[in-house]
């Protein structure tokens, strides 16, 4: 086992190499999850895995004056299970080439594009594709599946555009078939691999009005993000992959204390399930708004509203974060309205001696069969521990 998780630990070696230029903002993360699994795999009651994280940036300034070349990585290594049969997975995160000229950015490589305002679900970052392998407990952060890219971001006073372009688009990764996260597991079909990769374009228009709103206009068209199977006349369980176009909006409003935001995304003609295995294409409204109040000692409290036309359905999302010293503790709650959804979050933060972080988080879900979105899922719950340094 030893042997198996060595390799993870050679990642920071990585900044040590001799080149022409300065790393920056180098951290190293090690860590530690543990998930319940109600899996058909296997009858282990839980799933280990132990990861690791560097990332960094690489700066390059010519000799000359003028604009300068930098370089954001990130690589990120899992060994899946702590046994003797499983090998580490290495795959690179992020690895993009940025050059900043004096009102614009060109950028090119492998990226993870954030869009949204709001906290929980992340309904606008849309131009990365998920990886529905853990389902909701990495959806924050780990679930999206960086893709090749090249943007453009154009600057003036108080406005910026985007524009992406993907030549070699990818589909969502469900989980495997009889894991503990397959919403499927209970069936015998066969599984299809998604291995269609289309090009996908879109653009983002901002703008920052005097009066402190924050606004941004999205268009992207791509394949399918809306995680289900459908069956094939085969009998095969297949993804849909069909090319979708997203419209949709972000904004922010900053007063003292409070910081009112939203994020609203519009798919027309999508495809979505009907019934347990069939599909139909229907247009697709989702919404999250909410407001967040920060008050004395580093408190900080939120609520969002979430709204999803196909299931005609609303939750609501609580989130309290408070620094105490060293210390920073947080809390979110995902609750649903008119169904029985409950996804809980706490989480506790400890920065220490020279940039030291040691943070710990704990999942729970609840649900009702398929009443909402997370009764599929409610036997799964996890915990994650995260070692990182920064300097």
């Amino acid at each position: 086992m030893i042997k198996k998780i060595l390799p993870l630990l050679t990642l920071p070696c990585l900044s040590y190499a001799e080149l022409p230029g300065e790393f920056t903002d180098l951290q190293f993360t090690f860590g530690y999850k543990q998930n319940s699994n109600p899996s058909t795999i296997t009858d282990e009651p839980y799933e280990h895995k132990v990861f690791a994280e560097a990332r960094g940036s690489y700066y390059y300034l010519n000799e000359y004056e003028g604009p300068g070349v930098d370089y954001d990585l990130r690589i990120y290594s899992e060994l899946n299970e702590i046994s003797e049969e499983e090998t580490p997975s290495f795959n690179f995160r992020d690895l993009t080439f940025n050059y900043k000229g004096s009102n614009y950015t060109l950028s090119a490589g492998r990226q993870t594009i954030t869009w949204s305002e709001t906290f929980g679900l992340n309904i606008m970052d849309i131009v990365n594709p998920r990886d529905y392998s853990y389902a909701f407990f990495d959806d924050i952060e780990w679930s999206k599946k960086p893709v090749w890219l090249a943007t453009s971001k154009f600057f003036g006073e108080n406005w910026f555009v985007e524009l992406l372009l993907n030549p070699y688009g990818e589909s969502n990764t469900l989980a495997t078939k009889g894991s503990e996260f397959d919403a499927y597991r209970e069936t015998n079909f066969g599984r299809g691999d998604a291995d269609d990769h289309k090009f996908e374009y879109g653009t983002r228009a901002n703008y920052l009005f005097k009066s402190g709103l924050d606004l941004s206009l999205i268009y992207y068209r791509h394949m399918n993000r809306n995680p289900y199977y459908y069956l094939g006349t085969d009998f095969v369980l297949k993804q849909n992959t069909e090319m979708v176009d997203s419209f949709g909006t972000t904004f922010s409003f900053s007063t003292d204390s409070w910081v009112f935001r939203g994020d609203v995304l519009y798919n027309s003609d999508n495809p979505v399930a009907k019934g347990p295995l069939g599909t139909e294409n229907k247009d697709w409204m989702q919404s999250i708004v909410g407001a967040d109040y920060s008050g004395i000692d580093r408190l900080i409290l939120a609520v969002q509203v979430m709204t999803d036309s196909l299931k005609s359905q609303e939750w609501v999302a609580l989130q309290f974060r408070k620094e105490i010293d060293s210390f920073e503790m947080a809390t979110m709650a995902v609750i649903g309205l008119d169904n029985s959804d409950i996804w809980i979050r706490p989480e506790l933060k400890w920065t220490g001696y020279e940039n030291l972080t040691l943070k710990g988080r704990f999942d729970y879900l609840y649900g009702k069969g398929n009443e909402g979105m997370i009764g599929v899922f409610k036997e799964n719950k996890r915990i994650t521990l995260e070692l990182s340094y920064l300097y």
